[in-house]
């Protein structure tokens, strides 16, 4: 039986995973844009094609990239018994549900575990197991940077407390990577009047009061009325977020469509790694904060945060979530606007309290 919450409850994903039928192309189906949701959040791009509920090529690559990373064989393009379940296991650990019985934690493998280091080091902390932690610290030595995603434990907190004062580094990056910004791209700093004012004048062809209408559906974050017309979602990157950039591409695009406006998911904007802050810790551990942005499939971007430096000096001496949790508050101290960084921090310590964690002690500014 299939226990995430992305999985779970569907008859036809159940099928598959009982060995009654296999998922291939050319498929069209829901159950093909809920694999596709899952290969996006953990860390399969679909580029070109998105989640449009289609096994075309794209997805039969991803999937053939998902079978050979994790070791599943035959790993052809074909979603079958074991596939279905191993994505079903990482989407239930992304999930967190460990807490509720739905998997055991000491069966799950490195690979599994470092795609949510900070629920590692959650567990680790409960239940006084090093070991479980140190499959993530031992991974991290052959890298050249430690990532951890927006956890289920802070997904929230980061796309409510932090994503608003992450998104203007996107924006920048964007006008960097495809050339000066101008009142032809809209970044979505100030909310809908502004959304539908900057419509109207460049569609004249479009009757004002329909454009009004989109003033109360969902917007994307960045648009481009350039030679290329296109739009862009920014997004944490986690379940939560593979599921809300789906809800939000299946309805601006008909949205869209349906008021003759040419804006199309973006495929021309290439991110960036942007660099957040430097940090000094007590120890003398030099760390890089790092917002890493991919995009992942057209029109959305998610970011993810990495250290680079000292890592994993310092994240064997302090632990994970003790390390993470210090990072978090000093970034919030670096990105928050004076005015309001003691409410983000409080709420940012109440989750910390909730979880048992206690920060490692604070970082210094470079």
């Amino acid at each position: 039986m299939l226990v995430s919450q992305l999985f779970s409850g569907h008859a036809d994903l159940e099928l598959i995973a009982s060995g009654g039928r296999r998922m291939l192309a050319p498929e069209v189906s829901d159950s093909v844009a809920l694999v596709q949701q899952a290969l996006l959040a953990i860390g399969f791009p679909l580029q070109a094609a998105g989640v449009d509920g289609a096994f075309g090529q794209e997805t039969g690559n991803a999937v053939v990239a998902f079978k050979t990373d994790r070791g599943l064989f035959p790993n052809d393009p074909v979603v079958g018994v074991g596939t279905i379940k191993r994505l079903d296991r990482e989407i239930t650990w992304l999930e967190g549900g460990d807490g509720a019985g739905l998997i055991d934690v000491a069966t799950l493998d490195t690979k599994t575990l470092v795609l949510d280091p900070v629920h590692a080091g959650f567990v680790e902390n409960t239940l006084g197991d090093m070991s479980i932690g140190q499959k993530v610290l031992d991974q991290w030595e052959f890298g050249d940077r430690a990532c951890f995603r927006a956890s289920f434990l802070f997904d929230r907190f980061i796309a409510q407390a932090l994503g608003r004062f992450i998104e203007p580094f996107v924006f920048e990056n964007f006008c960097e990577r495809t050339g000066p910004c101008t009142a032809d791209d809209f970044l979505d700093e100030a909310g809908p009047l502004n959304y539908t004012a900057f419509l109207k004048p460049r569609n004249p062809t479009v009757p004002p009061a329909r454009i009004d209408e989109l003033a109360s559906m969902r917007r994307p974050d960045i648009i481009s009325h350039r030679a290329i017309k296109e739009w862009y979602e920014i997004k944490p990157a986690s379940v939560w977020s593979a599921g809300e950039a789906w809800i939000k591409l299946n309805s601006i695009i008909p949205a869209y469509a349906a008021r003759g406006l040419p804006y199309k998911p973006g495929e021309n904007y290439v991110p960036t790694d942007v660099v957040l802050g430097r940090f000094l810790t007590p120890e003398g551990e030099k760390l890089d904060l790092i917002l890493s942005l991919r995009r992942q499939a057209p029109g959305l971007i998610f970011y993810i945060l990495c250290v680079k430096g000292d890592y994993v000096r310092y994240f064997n001496r302090v632990r994970i979530a003790a390390g993470v949790a210090a990072l978090l508050i000093a970034l919030s101290e670096v990105l928050v606007p004076a005015a309001e960084v003691a409410g983000v921090l409080a709420s940012l310590q109440e989750i910390l309290a909730a979880l048992s964690i206690v920060a490692a002690p604070a970082l210094q500014r470079l």
